[in-house]
């Protein structure tokens, strides 16, 4: 019997109208349930963040630039392949994340400690946060979570860590917020967010996010100086964009007379702004 069998049979007693099914579950009451009754929270999941918010019954910190998280190994366990295999003693300092480094325990029932001075505090926060959550800090609980290149940073370690699950929601919030407009504030957190793209190979899967955003942007953008000379500092950048434009003039001319010679102009002025040279592929 597993928990979730555990906490229906426990409920029969205070339940008159539930019924078992033969394989010891409860079958669903025959009373209608109002529309606007809110559903009922979850005690393993608040139990859970209870846990993280009051460290009781913590049983590895971790260190991290002077800040130090109270956790649950078991939490850990089943979040992260990484921490897995470390929690398990089959990690070898040096091998593939040079960035982990084992301190050693103490014993008498205080909690091991784990040091990882190569993750920045705040990333590593919001992905414990997501484990005992399963969701994102708030801007509230994490004022980084309204810049994009703090995302890039957070599907970083996400990445690094193993965990699908923060790299989706990462994405999915990098996505929310990069929407560059000509204010100067959103422009500077937009080119941030690129170099900070650019600078970490592991994110390069949110070029995919980023270059329609910079070709739906393309109008103001490219008249940009600063925008451009920052393209000349990003080959991969410069040339998914003019890949952009190239597929966009395939696409213009398999389009009616009209519309095609409006999309071959925009696509050869697209390409223009970033290669003069690319005039030839463009013609």
């Amino acid at each position: 019997m597993d928990y979730a069998d555990f906490m229906d049979l426990s409920s029969v007693a205070r339940t008159p109208q539930a019924q078992l099914h033969p394989q010891g579950r409860l079958s669903p009451s025959t009373q209608p349930t109002p529309k606007n009754m809110a559903p009922p929270s979850n005690p393993l999941l608040s139990g859970i963040k209870e846990l993280y918010l009051s460290g009781l019954y913590s049983d590895l910190t971790i260190v991290s630039w002077g800040k130090s998280f109270k956790v649950h190994k078991n939490v850990l366990h089943a979040q992260s392949s990484v921490f897995r295999t470390m929690l398990s003693g089959k990690f070898k300092v040096g091998q593939q994340h040079r960035a982990f480094r084992r301190v050693g325990s103490t014993y008498g029932g205080q909690p091991d400690t784990l040091t990882l001075n190569h993750d920045n505090a705040d990333e590593l926060a919001v992905m414990l946060h997501f484990f005992y959550h399963s969701s994102l800090p708030t801007p509230a609980e994490c004022a980084y979570m309204t810049e994009p290149a703090f995302m890039v940073y957070v599907y970083k370690m996400a990445e690094k860590f193993d965990v699908p699950a923060l790299c989706a929601a990462a994405t999915s919030r990098f996505s929310e917020l990069l929407h560059p407009m000509q204010d100067l504030s959103n422009y500077e957190l937009f080119c941030t967010a690129l170099m900070t793209i650019d600078e970490n190979v592991s994110t390069a899967k949110l070029w995919d996010i980023a270059v329609p955003r910079i070709v739906d942007n393309m109008s103001w953008l490219a008249h940009n100086d600063k925008f451009c000379d920052l393209l000349q500092r990003m080959p991969e950048l410069n040339q998914k964009l003019l890949i952009s434009a190239a597929e966009a003039l395939t696409k213009a001319r398999a389009q009616p007379p009209r519309r095609q010679q409006e999309g071959m102009d925009a696509a050869t002025s697209f390409s223009h702004t970033f290669d003069p040279t690319w005039s030839s592929i463009m013609g």
